[in-house]
């Protein structure tokens, strides 16, 4: 895990416009079968045969990092947060720690990773945020609205 989270945050310090995180799929004809014994691969049984656990990746920890990756998608890839994530970018050293925090608050809040309401996961964000008593609270709020209302037409409220 430390390797994945030294990787993530290096790339996120290059600002691409999007981090793709999944796990690994065994697909036929794909060379990852070579490595199967080696590293202790196991798979899931259907398709699309993601890697459930290997030698140094625990089943539970797969699913902690499939978990974290839906969370980023929706917050990072989506670029639905720009400004929030610029507050976040000046204030916190390593994104990885911050989404490690953030996926465990958003899974014993929400207990899914899909179907999420834009407007649940902006809530959700700020609260996390304003309880890391990290940011200034009337900076994170600015963000998080701004963030959600910058798309014409939104009727849901923030309730924070």
């Amino acid at each position: 895990i430390t390797s994945i989270a030294a990787g993530i945050d290096r790339l996120y310090h290059l600002k691409p416009h999007e981090i793709q995180l999944g796990i690994l799929k065994r697909l036929k004809g794909v060379p990852i079968d070579r490595h199967t014994d080696n590293f202790q691969m196991v798979y899931s049984a259907q398709a699309p045969y993601e890697i459930l656990s290997n030698s140094t990746v625990s089943p539970d920890q797969m699913l902690w990092l499939k978990r974290l990756t839906h969370y980023f998608e929706a917050i990072y890839n989506q670029a639905r947060f720009p400004e929030t994530l610029a507050l976040i970018d000046r204030h916190y050293p390593s994104i990885y720690a911050l989404f490690e925090q953030l996926t465990r608050h958003f899974w014993q809040t929400f207990e899914r990773t899909h179907g999420l309401p834009l407007f649940r996961i902006a809530e959700e964000l700020g609260r996390f945020l304003i309880n890391q008593h990290t940011i200034n609270e009337s900076a994170i709020r600015e963000a998080i609205h701004a963030d959600f209302y910058r798309v014409y037409g939104r009727r849901e409220v923030l309730k924070y």
